[in-house]
């Protein structure tokens, strides 16, 4: 019975799907007769209008067609110029991009709003338009001037400034390069190197005389030229440390350039007096194979050892006038030379080896000489003579040295292994110790937290919003968690709008006050982000001024970027290190990582202000610690790697020595 009440159900199933397609069949065909009728019926119609009305018709057609399409590439031309007056915009003031592209859709509409009426039949709109997309252009080109105003160099780090200096310490920046019609001077472009040192000449920094022998002409980064040159009547060279004018005549000094070197070490050459150098004689040629002349010169010390050079002058070590060579001398040199008593040439330095032979396998007599530092080092040479630095008479290696040798190599790994051990000790405990502030950190966190959230709790609806959205997670007063740049930055606005608020309802509370200042600093755009930035500032001085630790790293942040007063900035930060605001502390340390600011003590280096920072809580300052701890750790782990590696290296000696014995 299920399989005929399945087969019944199949064929019912079947027969209706068989039914609604001769439906749609019939559909598509009343429609196709429909075309077919309206074809027929145009083809009539136009048949009807003869050729003259057809010609016309295509002629409409095509005027219909051709306006559609001088629509589209207008608005294309309009939009795509808009793109690219914005992303230059953008690349001045560092935009977005999704902001550059609302500001793209922005001037699209607004040329495309104003294009339209210059084509108007209305003379006033044609006025209305012309004036419009002169405006826009006329203030893209103000807003590019705006932004690179204040610039030395563009987003591909070419200059864009050149600069032309004064005789009363001023440096004048022109937009280009060439010769200024003020001063009739050189303006030359301002680089990266050249900025560093025009800040000094500002400061009061004036060129001084170079008096090495071989100065650094170009900087090994950039290839820039980091010394200028004045260049006198006789055609004499003088180099200075920094641009400005000569000391003397007052004639502007030149960046050097690589012929001038090689003139200036030509001139440097002939002025003073060639060192003589010491020469191996084995290999040196004495006289001149042209015309038989000496070109070697020679002395010999009490025990008959020489010491020949290549040019006149005296002996290093004990001052003698250095003597001319001559036959008479190279053959008493080759005499001595087959005397195994004396020293036949300068002893050579040698390092100890597996391969290095102490002792004559036949004779028994030593095969090396020894001379040893006060502190017991010892240094090593391969023939008899003296001490190439300080002209000590060598010792030979005897036996007895062998033994003294090596038990001061004993005694030398048992001092590696101490230092060794009390290395491992301190790198323990230090560890130990920090991960006992780590959980004592991480107790006294969760109680300050908790601390935060009872009183967020009890504030205003403006006062919690207000520390929702803007609280510093490093602020002491803050209450919540607090939230970074990065997550107030999207939210500016509305924090700003909910702090002042929360300011007006609680007067005499610093937190809001210094939570409104730092939504300003992000909030806006243009104009009204500076005027924001402006106020930012304006509030944070005089939370300074009462003493709130935590607007001390904002107002220094202001100056250090906003004004570039590196030095009220560095004061700043001093202040909030001193009031224990952990971002100063951070902020102080990268400074003075990044060479702009010099520590008054060792107090003030930036591992000591890192490690206070992360004392407190601080997150950057805990990341910036753990790294600088890492490098002490691995440079501990290098120094203690290098200890293993003497002390294998005093391990084979031992061993080298016992076999020898």
């Amino acid at each position: 019975m299920a399989e005929e009440g399945n087969g019944l159900g199949d064929h019912e199933g079947t027969g209706a799907d068989s039914t609604k397609k001769d439906n749609t069949n019939s559909q598509f065909a009343v429609i196709g007769k429909a075309i077919h009728k309206f074809i027929e019926s145009t083809y009539a119609s136009l048949a009807g209008l003869g050729s003259v009305g057809r010609l016309l018709l295509v002629v409409l057609a095509g005027i219909v067609g051709a306006v559609a399409l001088l629509w589209i590439v207008d608005k294309l031309v309009f939009y795509y110029l808009a793109r690219s007056y914005v992303d230059q915009v953008a690349s001045v003031f560092d935009l977005n991009k999704y902001l550059a592209n609302a500001l793209v859709l922005l001037t699209f509409l607004a040329a495309a709003f104003l294009a339209r009426y210059i084509w108007s039949v209305s003379k006033q709109k044609r006025r209305i338009g012309i004036a419009g997309v002169a405006a826009l252009l006329i203030g893209h080109s103000l807003v590019l001037w705006y932004g690179t105003r204040t610039s030395y160099f563009d987003r591909a780090g070419n200059a864009i400034k050149c600069y032309v200096l004064s005789r009363d310490g001023k440096v004048t920046y022109g937009e280009r390069p060439g010769i200024d019609p003020a001063t009739g001077r050189l303006c030359r472009p301002v680089t990266a190197e050249m900025l560093e040192r025009l800040k000094e000449y500002e400061t009061g920094k004036r060129p001084q005389g170079i008096t090495e022998s071989n100065p650094t002409f170009f900087d090994p980064r950039t290839g820039e030229p980091i010394v200028w040159y004045y260049k006198d009547k006789d055609n004499t060279i003088q180099i200075f440390d920094l641009m400005g004018f000569h000391p003397d005549t007052g004639e502007e000094l030149t960046p050097i350039t690589k012929d001038v070197v090689g003139q200036w070490k030509v001139q440097s050459d002939q002025r003073s007096q060639r060192v003589p150098k010491l020469v191996d004689p084995e290999k040196y040629v004495f006289f001149d194979p042209r015309n038989g002349n000496p070109h070697a010169w020679y002395w010999v010390d009490t025990n008959g050892r020489y010491e020949f050079y290549d040019s006149p002058g005296f002996q290093p070590q004990t001052g003698d006038k250095l003597q001319i060579v001559t036959r008479e001398v190279i053959e008493e040199w080759k005499d001595k030379q087959k005397n195994p008593t004396a020293p036949m040439r300068a002893p050579n330095k040698v390092d100890i080896t597996a391969d290095t032979v102490f002792f004559d396998p036949v004779t028994g007599n030593p095969r090396l000489w020894y001379w040893r530092r006060d502190s017991g080092e010892y240094e090593f040479f391969d023939g008899p003579g003296f001490h190439p630095q300080n002209g000590e008479t060598l010792k030979p290696f005897t036996k007895d040295s062998l033994t003294q040798y090596k038990l001061e190599i004993e005694e030398r790994a048992k001092q590696l292994k101490a230092e060794q051990d009390r290395i491992e000790a301190e790198q323990k405990a230090r560890q130990e110790a920090e991960e006992k502030r780590q959980l004592e950190e991480q107790q006294r966190e969760e109680a300050e937290q908790k601390r935060r959230q009872e009183e967020l709790q009890r504030a205003t609806d403006a006062a919690r919003r207000c520390d929702e959205l803007a609280a510093n997670p490093t602020d002491a007063h803050r209450v919540g968690d607090g939230v970074p740049y990065a997550s107030l930055k999207p939210v500016a606005a509305d924090a700003a709008d909910a702090c002042e608020m929360a300011v007006k309802q609680n007067p005499n509370e610093p937190r809001f006050q210094y939570q409104l200042g730092r939504a300003l600093e992000l909030a806006g755009d243009g104009a009204v982000h500076i005027q924001n930035r402006q106020r930012a500032m304006t509030i944070h001085q005089s939370l300074v001024n009462i003493g709130y630790a935590a607007a001390c790293d904002n107002l220094g942040s202001l100056y250090r970027w906003d004004k570039k007063d590196i030095a009220k900035a560095t004061a700043i930060f001093r202040l909030g290190a001193q009031l224990g605001d952990t971002d100063s502390m951070v902020s102080l340390a990268d400074m003075i990582g990044d060479n702009e600011v010099v520590p008054t003590g060792p107090d003030e280096t930036p591992l000591e202000l890192y490690k206070r920072a992360a004392e407190l809580g601080n997150p950057n300052g805990i990341r910036a610690y753990q790294a600088a701890l890492a490098n002490a750790q691995n440079m501990q782990q290098q120094q203690v790697q290098q200890i293993q590696r003497q002390q294998l290296m005093l391990q084979f000696m031992g061993s080298v020595l016992r076999n020898i014995h």
